[in-house]
């Protein structure tokens, strides 16, 4: 299994591929990480990323919400899935997700 050190380089990979618009490695990346930490929220983020970024609203959607499941009192992650949801056109889902990070951290 690897390390915590690994992981965070692997995301750091991920997140860098993705700022560059790589996205073949970066979905190569994310893979492997999926597989080595399935309940890290941050690969979740990052698949997230992914997904909007090849315009799959629904996967971004998907995504959020496991990140947000793992990570449930991160106000910025619940913000983010409202905004997947707004994206996707459910805009009584996404006015929730705000509601809930706003209670979560007032200063967003």
């Amino acid at each position: 299994m690897a390390g915590t050190g690994d992981l965070n380089t692997m995301l750091q990979q991920a997140q860098q591929a993705l700022q560059l618009g790589r996205l073949n490695d970066a979905k190569r990346q994310l893979q492997k990480l999926r597989k080595l930490a399935p309940r890290q929220p941050a690969v979740h983020f990052l698949l997230s990323r992914l997904a909007r970024a090849e315009g799959n609203r629904a996967g971004a959607v998907h995504h959020l919400r496991n990140a947000s499941q793992l990570a449930p009192a991160d106000a910025g992650l619940l913000a983010e899935l409202a905004s997947a949801l707004d994206d996707a056109g459910k805009p009584g889902e996404a006015l929730a997700a705000y509601a809930r990070a706003l209670e979560l951290d007032p200063a967003l």
